[in-house]
């Protein structure tokens, strides 16, 4: 699914009835993902809340189902909604996701423990505080150590490179951007599946949906940022 791009799951969850997928919370989480990468912001984030509601704040899954990852998969979704609609997210905001969620998240599932890390990393890369950034940097590394999934460590590589480049270590920015560059074109420069149209999401692929309007769709100008983003590491290991 994730080779073809958001379409596809917007069409797989169009083929579950609406009060069907009510009963499944984790499920509605996939909706409200794509409903923000489709610029549907205020659906999105409507169904967000309609979500805790019913759910006690994504503490309580369905019968039968993991409370767990549900409130993780919460987590990562919201922060991932977090990182593309701010560019400067209050210390307070952040702190408190790292004393109250972060230690109950941290015993589920640690691919999306990862992420939840990576996305923090990148918001505070944003208020400029490096330190706190290569923390949650380097909990991903080991994190990822088992898994060794090739979108985490390309990600990983770069974030890494551009911290080491804005303290002015020149030539751990070029290992570490050359790295990321070189693990891209071997894994997925020949990818025949991966999308045309996409953006490029926090921890994967380039994905985004046609049917969107261009105007609001905030995905579309992730894809124009991914695509800076990509020339600029580009001219970054050039002049190393």
């Amino acid at each position: 699914m994730i080779l073809k791009g958001d379409s596809y799951g917007q069409e797989l969850l169009d083929l579950i009835p609406h009060e069907q997928l009510r009963g499944f919370p984790r499920l509605g989480l996939c909706r409200v993902y794509l409903d923000f990468k489709q610029g549907l912001l205020d659906e999105a984030r409507l169904l967000m809340a309609e979500l805790a509601g019913r759910t006690e704040n994504f503490t309580v899954d369905r019968p039968g189902g993991d409370a767990l990852k549900l409130k993780t998969e919460a987590l990562c979704v919201s922060l991932i909604i977090d990182f593309y609609g701010r560019s400067h997210a209050p210390m307070e905001y952040l702190r408190s996701i790292e004393q109250e969620q972060l230690p109950i998240v941290s015993k589920g599932d640690s691919i999306l423990v990862t992420l939840v890390r990576l996305i923090l990393g990148a918001l505070y890369t944003l208020r400029g505080d490096l330190e706190a950034a290569q923390t949650h940097f380097i909990q991903c590394e080991k994190l990822n150590a088992r898994e060794r999934s090739p979108w985490m460590m390309v990600w990983l590589k770069y974030h890494n490179g551009m911290i080491a480049l804005a303290r002015g270590h020149l030539t751990e920015a070029r290992y570490n951007l050359q790295a990321g560059l070189k693990l891209w074109t071997a894994q997925f420069r020949t990818l025949s599946g991966l999308p045309r149209h996409g953006a490029t999401g926090a921890g994967g692929n380039r994905l985004r949906d046609r049917r969107a309007p261009r105007g609001s769709n905030p995905a579309r100008r992730v894809t124009l940022h991914g695509r800076a983003r990509g020339g600029l590491v580009r001219a970054v290991c050039r002049r190393l």
